[in-house]
């Protein structure tokens, strides 16, 4: 969904929740414009203190997955990773743009609940080759935060089971509020100057993070302390699993590096539709991070697609 259509959407919300209109007025392209992080922040906060109902959640996945196209720091080709570590969240220093969910010089963990998610959302062309991580839950990690309820329990029991009681004694404000929060997220639009999206994705993740360098949250804003945030996947049609985010000092011990697999773009057809090709899976992770490859035998080529089957 393009920053218009999600104008659109916002300004049809239910009209019958009055509490929200004020919030809503925001969503115009002149205010996309202009609003920094901060301003989104001190906005979203006074919303979301009066009309949001926030929960947080402990997490058993069995296990969590990300992707890392095969290239370097300078976006050079590489044949393999062999550590762990090039897997993980990169250092601050190496941060130099805003992301989806953090700010310069933020260092976050993004992972998925699905492999073939974190595959979308890196938007792979035809020939790029790319690493997904599997991570094993070694304990439950949280708390957790979650935007976008309605889409993510979509996704299958296991989610439904989580958070199918999120909105249990809820406002219809509150409702509303997520769904818009959860619009946003899924924004497709590519953050510019013109439109700068990730300040308003960038304002929800850092509240809940409590990240409040060089901002000012109201202090009557008493968000539950959390360590990441759970979101609906941005690139996908079908909801095939949520994303994550993390801070990555407070996850590090939890999640434990089970196995990583190498696949190729044999083509892609579309941003939805894929021929993937799994090259190399590894051997052995130790435990300082080394990473032991071995061909894939069995080297099939598979198509791939998130859309819904008719």
């Amino acid at each position: 969904m393009g920053i218009i259509k999600v104008i659109s959407y916002i300004k049809m919300t239910d009209k019958t929740a009055p509490q929200i209109d004020k919030f809503k007025k925001y969503f115009e392209e002149k205010s996309l414009k202009t609003l920094t992080v901060a301003n989104w922040k001190k906005i979203f906060s006074e919303e979301l203190s009066k009309n949001f109902s926030t929960q947080t959640y402990s997490i058993a996945w069995k296990c969590l997955y990300r992707a890392r196209p095969n290239f370097d720091c300078d976006k050079k080709p590489v044949d393999f990773f062999t550590n762990s570590t090039e897997l993980w969240a990169p250092p601050r220093k190496k941060i130099k743009r805003q992301g989806r969910c953090n700010i310069i010089g933020q260092s976050l963990l993004y992972c998925s609940s699905n492999p073939l998610t974190t595959l979308f959302e890196t938007k792979p062309n035809t020939g790029t080759e790319i690493t997904i991580m599997e991570y094993k839950l070694a304990v439950e990690i949280g708390p957790i935060c979650v935007v976008g309820v309605n889409d993510i329990i979509k996704i299958g029991d296991n989610h439904k089971k989580i958070f199918g009681n999120h909105f249990n004694n809820s406002t219809k404000e509150s409702i509303l509020l997520d769904d818009m929060i959860s619009c946003v997220f899924k924004s497709k639009t590519e953050n510019s100057e013109t439109f700068p999206i990730y300040n308003l994705t960038n304002a929800v993740t850092q509240i809940f993070l409590h990240n409040n360098k060089n901002d000012f949250i109201p202090k009557y804003l008493i968000p539950p302390k959390t360590i990441g945030l759970i979101y609906p996947s941005v690139e996908t049609v079908a909801v095939l699993g949520a994303n994550i985010v993390m801070e990555p000092r407070k996850v590090k011990n939890k999640l434990k590096p089970n196995i990583a697999y190498k696949y190729k773009i044999i083509k892609r057809y579309d941003q939805h539709c894929y021929e993937i090709q799994l090259t190399h899976r590894t051997k052995k992770i130790y435990p300082n991070g080394e990473m032991v490859w071995e061909l894939n035998q069995d080297s099939k080529v598979e198509y791939i697609t998130d859309k819904p089957r008719k």
